[in-house]
């Protein structure tokens, strides 16, 4: 009984940590298609409005590793690996409501900066 519990456990982190990894790689590639969808604005815009696809990018890369390092550890069911993986999930969760929140303060100054450079 308590071996499947164990089981249940372990492929569950392993699932969890499967989403982890296909988020990491989204957060990427959206990171890269902003970054190259405005690199054409990049005289009007200032360096600030392109600090966050960057941002995003060195994200979703950490994510990626960290879900793999996760996804190794609870493969392997590496106690120390997995709590390493916990810790440092949380501190992608402060780095990533960092960004949504820097992502909605700068919404709007975008088309009013871009409408005073050109008219500049």
């Amino acid at each position: 009984m308590l071996a499947k519990i164990f089981t249940t456990v372990k492929y569950t982190l392993v699932s969890v940590n499967f989403l982890f990894l296909i988020t990491g790689i989204i957060i990427l590639s959206v990171g890269s298609s902003v970054q190259s969808a405005y690199n054409e604005y990049h005289a009007f815009l200032s360096e600030r409005f392109f600090s966050l696809p960057a941002f995003c990018i060195a994200t979703g890369v950490i994510i990626f590793l960290i879900s793999f390092a996760g996804f190794y550890g609870a493969f392997k069911e590496d106690y120390y690996v997995i709590m390493g993986f916990v810790g440092a999930m949380v501190l992608m969760l402060i780095f990533q409501l960092s960004a949504c929140i820097a992502g909605y303060v700068l919404r709007g100054n975008t088309v009013a900066l871009v409408c005073w450079r050109m008219n500049s």
